[in-house]
């Protein structure tokens, strides 16, 4: 009942909204502070302090900012998509679209992380499923699912995406996904050289990738404006793909962090996205054991 409401106040009173809890809960409360000072500081090892604190508190305001973003595009027609998202360099994946194959689109948690995956069918005209993992409260799962699911794309729990994906890999279609969580401790996963500190990454979108041998594209998502975005899809690579090993996790990371280095406060630093070491992943143990 909240996001509705929200979504049908004047969007210049959302943004008021959106400041008054950035200055309560970050500038007077701190909320995640030290989580997100901590972890730029780590990944920008040369910044000066004043410029850690100037990053961090640009990020906390544009976090909540985007939070209403989400929300108020609830009640987005497809001209407010057009006044707010510039898409560059899509002639590719339009090619691709046209000889009926799937398009695998992946991106990180920059800037605003919810409007591509609920935007991108409608402005290029295609079918459109997203990769979502089911939160553990049904009813708000339920209730954030209606919101994304309200454009036209279709989330697909992370679990059970493969056989969906294969079954209808013949047919054009985008498939959006956001891959730079921290994996869960007993999953698959790849450790790589990440902003300068060792990280764990998913390879659940190099599986897919080589299932379904579909291209995979990028998107880079710059804010250019309060409200204004720019999508920019960079192919990251194109079938036959080898069984094994491909490199489609190092080049994705790769353009994450281009992506970050380009608009530092975009990122979403209150996750805490280094939990854990390399060291202390119990899946290299059991190898080692092995």
């Amino acid at each position: 009942m909240i996001f509705r409401i929200i979504a049908s106040l004047p969007r210049w009173l959302v943004y008021i909204i959106a400041d008054f809890l950035w200055f309560w809960g970050y500038k007077v409360f701190g909320y995640r502070r030290k989580v997100i000072q901590g972890n730029i500081k780590a990944c920008f090892p040369d910044f000066s302090k004043a410029e850690v604190k100037k990053t961090a508190s640009a990020f906390a305001r544009q976090f909540f900012q985007v939070l209403g973003e989400a929300i108020f595009s609830y009640k987005f027609k497809e001209e407010d998509w057009k006044d707010r998202i510039v898409i560059e360099n899509a002639r590719k994946v339009k090619e691709y679209l046209k000889e009926n194959k799937t398009v695998l689109v992946t991106y990180g948690h920059t800037t605003n992380w919810e409007w591509p995956l609920v935007s991108m069918g409608q402005l290029l005209k295609v079918d459109m499923d997203f990769l979502y993992k089911p939160m553990e409260n049904s009813s708000v799962d339920k209730t954030l699912l209606e919101f994304r699911e309200k454009h036209g794309a279709k989330g697909l729990p992370k679990d059970n995406a493969i056989r969906h994906i294969l079954k209808n890999r013949n047919k054009p279609r985008l498939i959006g996904m956001v891959g730079d969580q921290i994996p869960a401790r007993g999953t698959d996963k790849v450790w790589l050289d990440f902003m300068g500190r060792e990280t764990a990454f998913y390879t659940g979108l190099e599986k897919i990738a080589v299932a379904t041998q579909s291209p995979v594209f990028f998107l880079e998502v710059i804010r250019v404006g309060r409200g204004k975005y720019q999508y920019t899809f960079k192919e990251i690579d194109s079938p036959p793909y080898a069984k094994d090993h491909t490199g489609i996790i190092e080049k994705y990371a790769s353009c994450i962090e281009d992506n970050i280095r380009k608009q530092p406060e975009g990122y979403l630093w209150s996750h805490k996205r280094w939990k854990y070491t390399k060291a202390e992943d119990p899946t290299l143990k059991e190898n080692i054991d092995l």
